[in-house]
């Protein structure tokens, strides 16, 4: 009789010692598939927090825009939009970002510049700083100041 306990005992403690190895192996699954859930969840936090920089630095740009065409008296929605149009197209085209070139024409617009002139001044602002190696608000300025007559600032 002590004999078939010490059997089942020793059946018993192995039955148990293999459900405790086995619930340790679905513990450190699940404890893998946490750490899966939160990296993932750490990227997409990351990439909404990138993506509502972004979109401030946008709505900024853009505001601060129309913020200078309203002081000079141009602003409408039509002309907003195409300058806007014309910044996305500067930036898939350069190396100038949508907000530095909407910055760029803000710049400008100090200077006096509307319509088509505001638009043809900022590209040629755009190359004028590829060309000469300078920042695109030093060729702005050249440019803003030369469209005013100070003709000398260029030589």
């Amino acid at each position: 009789m002590a004999e078939k306990k010490a059997v089942l005992w020793i059946t018993l403690k192995d039955e148990a010692s293999a459900a405790v190895k086995k619930f340790q192996g679905t513990l450190g699954q699940l404890r893998q598939s946490w750490l899966s859930v939160a990296a993932a969840t750490t990227a997409l936090v990351a990439l909404a927090a990138s993506s509502i920089r972004s979109f401030m630095e946008q709505e900024t740009a853009v505001n601060r825009l129309s913020q200078a065409l309203r002081n000079q008296g141009t602003l409408t929605d039509d002309y907003r939009d195409r300058l806007v149009k014309l910044s996305n197209e500067i930036q898939r085209t350069t190396t100038v970002s949508d907000e530095t070139a909407m910055e760029t024409m803000r710049l400008l617009t100090t200077f006096g510049l509307a319509g088509d002139e505001l638009a043809a001044t900022t590209t040629a602002a755009v190359d004028l700083s590829a060309g000469l190696g300078v920042g695109l608000h030093t060729a702005a300025l050249l440019l803003g100041k030369a469209f005013n007559g100070q003709i000398d600032t260029l030589g």
